[in-house]
């Protein structure tokens, strides 16, 4: 029943058909630790993902290695190769709900469509490319089911090809239960901005959604601006989450277009901090770590040779909103931003970058 539904897993999904498979299986596995739903949004893929994905969700999944293409890219640890009754491999595998989107549309409005779909108590967001460690949902459920928060987050692994075994180190280093009203621990659950590193209670994002704006950087800004509203929150100190980087991945392509979602997050940032509860004191020193955001993700992401005289006028414009249009911010600064920015010195920001803020 979709009221005894804990996590609603929601993956979107665009040409992944190398990944998908393994992506799923690492769930499915756990499918005696928690009852959860898995939510494949199709945003319009052009190669066989989503018909991979059907014929796992299907009656005619084989698990016959020799005769399924699904199977030969399914991990041989899988559990789903194991001697399992076919009623009860049915309904696991029927866990899985498939939604196609008319168009490609991005990964921001394949996720609020999973919002929408969702009947778990908590939200999980997987990359199509990534997987979860074995284990992963046994660790979690006691702390979500005893304290309700609005937000845990945890640990990740880095990855550049699939384990053969995929058991990340879970090994629980404890729960630090956060105090949402103390600035120190809000920053620390303000450090990453990836979606995938945590589970969100769905009744408290449940009106909210990713910016479709951005086409990169989205779930960072989604991640800011819950984590803001956010009364009761959590880190475990444990690594879940398998990430992997490939070739092919968002990060990896369009240089423009990503520096300018970068950047522009941040006035976005700064719109959250001026609209939230918080008080005026903590919205300074938010304010503080959105100036310095405002550098890392320009020169941390590219280099100085990168940035070519586009990107460079963005960034001039940017920088003007955030850092001297912005009188949340003490007036001898803005001050001193407006003669930074009049003197229009690209190697000068450069050098701020790499002298004052970088080694931070």
């Amino acid at each position: 029943m979709a009221a005894d539904i804990l996590i609603s897993f929601i993956i979107p999904v665009w040409n992944r058909e190398k990944t998908i498979g393994f992506c799923i299986d690492s769930i499915l596995s756990q499918y005696l630790d928690m009852n959860f739903e898995i939510i494949i949004v199709d945003d319009y893929s052009s190669d066989n993902s989503v018909h991979l994905v059907e014929e796992l969700r299907g009656n005619k999944f084989s698990n016959s290695l020799n005769t399924s293409y699904l199977a030969k890219i399914l991990p041989v640890s899988s559990l789903l190769f194991e001697d399992l009754d076919l009623a009860l491999e049915l309904k696991i595998r029927s866990r899985i709900n498939i939604v196609k989107l008319p168009k490609h549309q991005g990964a921001a409005i394949a996720r609020n469509k999973g919002i929408e779909k969702a009947n778990g108590m908590y939200i999980w967001f997987v990359d199509s490319d990534d997987f979860i460690a074995n284990g992963a949902l046994k660790t979690i459920k006691s702390n979500l089911l005893t304290y309700h928060f609005d937000i845990l987050r945890f640990g990740k692994q880095n990855f550049t090809r699939f384990p053969d075994k995929y058991r990340i180190t879970c090994l629980n280093k404890g729960l630090r239960i956060m105090n949402m009203n103390n600035i120190q621990d809000l920053l620390y659950m303000l450090q990453t901005g990836a979606v995938w590193c945590a589970v969100f209670r769905r009744d408290f994002i449940a009106n909210n959604r990713f910016d479709a704006r951005f086409s990169y950087s989205e779930d960072s800004l989604f991640s800011w601006q819950i984590t803001l509203k956010a009364k009761t929150a959590a880190y475990l100190d444990v690594l879940l989450y398998g990430y992997m980087y490939t070739s092919g991945s968002l990060t990896s392509v369009k240089p423009y277009e990503r520096f300018d979602c970068y950047i522009s997050v941040v006035e976005n940032y700064v719109k959250a901090i001026k609209t939230s509860y918080r008080l005026n004191k903590e919205k300074s020193i938010l304010m503080n770590v959105c100036e310095r955001r405002l550098y890392l993700h320009a020169f941390h992401t590219f280099t100085f040779s990168e940035i070519n005289s586009i990107m460079w006028n963005r960034w001039y414009e940017v920088y003007y909103n955030v850092m001297i249009n912005n009188n949340m911010r003490a007036v001898w600064k803005r001050l001193i931003s407006y003669i930074l920015w009049k003197l229009h010195s690209n190697r000068l920001f450069n050098i701020i970058y790499n002298r004052f803020i970088k080694v931070q």
